[in-house]
């Protein structure tokens, strides 16, 4: 725990590092390091925002981040930036090769420079809402991107927007942060498991806070995110088949005991989302030794007690058998 004294002195040292950040980015063209190096530095600077409570610093940053993170995917997938895996080549090297053929200076900087994402609504949509968004992305971009996306989800439930969606998580953390993710989990498990942890840490404190209001949206956004965090937590790989099956229960069981609930379509609703975006993630935990098939037989009469589980969900886990 820093003094006083210190710790005024490591918000002047954040700032200095914001400023120094912001030449290199506008200079980027000129550096020999890569995009993916001063964007990690970007990371790391927007979570140390967060550490000394400067979220509205922070929340800038990240959206700022995002922006350009749109425009670098968008260039890699017109074939203008250096091949997935960036670490190999440099964007320098890259603009080097160009001039070589005699060609125009169309380097990948020139393309993220675009003006195609206008700011970071824009860029929310553009990384999240296509089903190939993520395609051929490498594993920093990847880490990169849900990173981002949790730093902004992170300032969006610390100091709430004064506008915008009631529960904005939903739109940062939803079913296109978790395609990242699982295209991550392919090329980087650690990388992946560590931010479906932060993700769930997240999705999770998101659903309590709208368990609190009193209107219908609440209770919808608090099932969804509910179910965000189910399939996150078993993302995380710290925990087993039986364990993301017991806490389903006990999630189906809470939000049936609700009045706004019972009697409802939401939770046949609620099992449905579940089913389609939690299978695959179990499957892979089977398919990668982290569950053994027994810890999966030993929960099936605890499934049973409720009667809201669906029979699709309970087929889905026996073929992990």
């Amino acid at each position: 725990m820093l003094k006083e004294g210190q710790e005024e002195l490591a918000k002047e040292l954040l700032g200095c590092a914001e400023h120094s950040l912001g030449a290199l980015l506008d200079m980027q063209a000129h550096l020999t390091c890569s995009h993916t190096d001063l964007e990690k530095s970007s990371l790391n600077l927007i979570q140390q925002l967060m550490q000394r409570g400067l979220n509205t610093r922070a929340h800038q940053q990240s959206e700022d981040m995002l922006v350009r993170l749109a425009r670098i995917t968008a260039a890699s997938k017109s074939g203008k930036k250096v091949p997935a895996g960036s670490s190999e080549a440099s964007d320098k090297e890259n603009a080097c090769a160009e001039n070589k053929r005699g060609g125009k200076q169309a380097t990948a900087k020139a393309s993220i420079k675009g003006d195609s994402v206008a700011d970071w609504k824009e860029a929310l949509v553009a990384l999240t809402e296509p089903q190939d968004a993520c395609r051929d992305a490498s594993k920093d971009e990847s880490t990169l991107v849900v990173g981002c996306l949790v730093n902004l989800g992170t300032c969006a439930l610390t100091s709430p927007p004064a506008s915008g969606p009631r529960h904005p998580v939903l739109s940062m953390c939803g079913g296109g942060c978790l395609r990242w993710l699982l295209h991550l989990t392919v090329l980087d498990v650690a990388a992946s498991q560590r931010l479906a942890g932060a993700l769930y840490r997240l999705t999770s404190k998101a659903a309590a806070r709208a368990d609190d209001g009193d209107k219908a949206e609440d209770v919808d956004a608090a099932l969804q995110m509910r179910e965000l965090s189910l399939v996150y937590f078993a993302a995380s790989g710290k925990v087993g088949v039986a364990e993301v099956v017991a806490q389903v229960v006990k999630t189906a069981k809470f939000y049936d005991a609700k009045p706004a609930v019972r009697g409802s379509p939401r939770m046949a609703l609620f099992h449905s989302r579940l089913l389609d975006r939690l299978s695959p993630v179990l499957l892979q935990l089977v398919s990668t030794g982290k569950v053994a098939c027994l810890g999966v037989g030993g929960v099936w009469m605890g499934m049973y007690v409720h009667s809201h589980l669906p029979t699709p969900l309970l087929i889905a886990l026996e073929d992990t058998r």
